[in-house]
């Protein structure tokens, strides 16, 4: 028989249990406590879980209630039995109707390890389950994670949105502060300050760089922490220079790109650029956009025909569709679409684009990490160009940067003047189905889409985004209706 000592009592199996998961219990802490407070704390930590992981979690609680409840029913029993109160469980010589107090505490002691070792099973499953299942994967719905696209340039701001004052903004869930020096350099950092962890972006630029709002600390575009105003011997502390950490940034055509490093430090080559930008004979201008949705759901809008029958009906296309032939050619980091036998749109701004009887080619391609661009050429005097850059912000939040830039016959000024607004509203009509889509998916749970050939390289692009290279792979023709 074991001594008391050796004994584990309901409160002491609960606690040891609960302590080894890491909850915070106490060592009087009662059953129904414990148990209550595990209750509580993942029923918190599951509120933004759905599907089977929350099937699970609510499984894994309802059997440590029911067990529990069943475990002291039993005990409870065995004490009414025999007038068993808690003083009795000292007095190991007293004994109530025929039966000693020690079987009874034996008894209990038995009832209490098997829920200890229940208890602590289905804690272990709960934690590997927190280890896993309620944690960010890497991979989303078959590709890469949108905060996990390093080592990619990503367009931050447009230059002239960076004046006298500091900017945020969050790029793959990092927070940033872009700035331009008074010489005319710009300037990304982490936005937080070394010292006292305050946001840069709350600060103010200075004729020496950006100075920090809470106690004046001052770095340049290097991140390097130039002047502290209180300090009577310079800067430096102990561990040397404080500093921040920089990014690269490369600023062009109106826009001021960043380097996010992944691997490697240095970048495999510039940003792109955007075509005809500041040839004479064109017009373009650039769109933002904030996207309630993540960066492939957006690329795969812009890229999808057959959605424009129905979200953009009366504007892009009508409801009336009919077959076309897409090419499909790809590369290291590329796929593209070329539409074979695309006919005039019916509607204002097709009649606009293409003359009767004309020709026109259409190509959707999409790039790595998640750069859009879709060409309807009449011929060399008309030709309309559509290229959106996402710039993921977190899991759910997209940064969209358009270009839109087209020529016609020498005409461009005026059309301008009807396809801007016609752009803004087709665009806007994006906003507000991503939006929606993306309500949909977090109120059901994880994405789970099925690829259709009408979808035409939306599956291609998420291989790109997986990881695999579609370069070597042959031209390969289908059809769809849109």
């Amino acid at each position: 028989m074991r001594s008391p000592s050796n004994r584990l009592t309901i409160q002491t199996a609960s606690t040891v249990a609960l302590r080894g998961s890491g909850f915070p219990v106490k060592p009087e802490m009662s059953l129904g406590r414990c148990i209550f407070r595990s209750t509580v704390l993942y029923l918190v930590g599951t509120t933004s879980i759905t599907g089977e992981t929350a099937n699970w979690c609510w499984t894994v609680i309802g059997g440590l209630l029911s067990f529990s409840a069943h475990q002291d029913y039993e005990i409870w029993k065995i004490k009414k039995r025999i007038g068993y109160t808690h003083a009795d469980r000292s007095n190991r010589s007293h004994a109530s109707g025929g039966v000693s107090i020690d079987s009874v505490n034996v008894t209990i002691d038995f009832i209490n390890e098997r829920f200890r070792s229940f208890l602590v099973r289905m804690l272990g499953v709960m934690s590997r389950l927190s280890a896993t299942s309620l944690k960010p994967s890497a991979h989303k719905g078959g590709h890469r994670a949108v905060t996990t696209m390093r080592g990619h340039w990503y367009i931050a701001c447009r230059s002239g949105q960076l004046q006298r004052r500091p900017l945020a903004r969050i790029v793959l869930g990092e927070p940033l502060v872009l700035f331009r020096m008074k010489d005319g350099r710009v300037g990304a950092l982490a936005d937080r300050c070394v010292h006292r962890n305050m946001a840069l972006s709350r600060g103010t630029i200075s004729a020496d760089g950006l100075a920090c709002a809470y106690h004046g600390w001052t770095y340049d575009s290097s991140g390097a922490c130039i002047k502290v105003p209180a300090a009577c011997n310079g800067c430096t502390t102990n561990g040397g220079q404080p500093r921040v950490r920089s990014y690269l940034v490369c600023e062009k055509q109106g826009v001021v790109w960043i380097y996010l490093p992944g691997d490697s430090e240095i970048p495999e080559g510039e940003p792109l650029d955007f075509p005809f930008h500041g040839h004479a004979r064109w017009q373009y201008w650039f769109m933002e956009r904030v996207f309630e949705g993540d960066a492939f759901n957006c690329a795969e809008n812009f890229l999808d025909c057959p959605h424009t029958n129905h979200v953009h009906q009366g504007l892009f296309r009508t409801d009336k569709t009919r077959e076309n032939q897409v090419e499909i050619t790809s590369g290291r980091d590329w796929v593209q679409a070329e539409f074979l036998n695309e006919q005039r749109m019916d509607t204002l701004l097709g009649r606009i684009l293409c003359p009767k009887g004309a020709r026109m080619r259409h190509t959707d391609r999409f790039t790595l990490p998640y750069t859009t661009r879709v060409d309807y050429r009449v011929h060399e005097g008309r030709h309309f160009i559509v290229m959106s850059q996402c710039t993921p912000i977190d899991e759910y939040h997209t940064r969209v940067f358009t270009y839109m830039a087209f020529c016609f016959d020498g005409w461009a000024p005026l059309i301008r003047l009807l396809y801007r607004p016609f752009a803004h509203r087709v665009l806007d009509q994006d906003v507000d189905i991503i939006r929606q889509q993306t309500e949909d998916i977090r109120r059901y749970g994880p994405q789970r889409f099925m690829f259709h050939t009408s979808d035409a390289i939306a599956r291609e692009m998420r291989s790109l985004l997986s990881g695999q290279s579609l370069q070597g792979q042959s031209p390969r023709t289908k059809d769809i209706r849109f």
